[in-house]
Parts: C-alpha cells; sequence; structure tokens
C-alpha cells in the first residue's frame, strides 16, 4: 500500500497507479449517511487485491 502511495505522489507513475486502482474497482455505492451531509461509500471489485 505504500508503493501505491508513494507512486500516486509521483507525477510520471500517477496516471498508471491511478488506473491500476480503477481496474480492481468493479462498482462504487453511494448512500447518504445518517447525519446531513454524510455520505457512506461501498466499494465492489477485487478489493483484496488493492490492500494486499
Amino acid at each position: 500500500m505504500a508503493r501505491l502511495a508513494e507512486a500516486l505522489n509521483r507525477p510520471e507513475e500517477c496516471d498508471e497507479a491511478a488506473d491500476a486502482i480503477r481496474g480492481l474497482i468493479e462498482k462504487i455505492m453511494l448512500t447518504p449517511g445518517p447525519k446531513r451531509g454524510q455520505l457512506e461509500v461501498i466499494l465492489y471489485g477485487e478489493l483484496g487485491t488493492l490492500l494486499e
């Protein structure tokens, strides 16, 4: 995860890292949170791969 964060902060690697993340996420579900202004986000896809 640290390598990914570093890649996202380097302009020459940022696009490639962002594309890799997009490839792991199949669907994003947004729903209103319990309080005004809050948002709950659920990501579907190969999240295990992302977190490894």
